[in-house]
């Protein structure tokens, strides 16, 4: 089963990041309003944009796409962007577990509509080029593990 990414950075170290995970484990991005389906072993890369109406867009699109779909993880880039998926869960926050990489923690999220699942957050700016994929390597490894 694969990972949702949301991500709501523009920083182009994180935008790199994307096209690196897009061409190298075939992620399919899309803007959150065009997402369909959580569905099969490749990741989904959910845009997130800021035009005002995201808040609503979680709550009524990504909300119930994530709790009536499988999927391994939760991956968040950008500060803004994980405070917005954890409202619009109605979570309380973060069990932290532990480091994924040096600087990018993960998590159990305490609460709300999706308590228990797997939670990385990625600060917009950070990490390598390549730290996407290596979040989805570690990610399916704990996954695997807490089963």
């Amino acid at each position: 089963m694969g990972s949702l990414y949301v991500i709501g950075s523009e920083n182009p170290v994180t935008l790199n990041q994307v096209g690196r995970l897009q061409t190298e484990r075939r992620a399919e991005v899309l803007p959150l309003d065009r997402i369909a389906s959580l569905s099969g072993d490749r990741s989904i890369v959910a845009r997130v944009g800021w035009d005002g109406d995201q808040h609503r867009l979680m709550r009524e699109r990504l909300v119930p796409l994530l709790l009536d779909s499988p999927f391994r993880s939760l991956v968040v880039s950008g500060g803004d962007t994980a405070r917005l998926v954890l409202d619009a869960l109605a979570a309380e926050g973060i069990c932290l577990r532990g480091e994924v990489l040096r600087g990018i923690p993960y998590g159990t999220i305490v609460g709300g509509k999706l308590g228990g699942a797997l939670l990385c957050t990625k600060a917009g700016g950070f990490g390598d080029p390549d730290a996407l994929i290596n979040i989805d390597d570690t990610m399916g490894r704990i996954d695997g593990d807490a089963r």
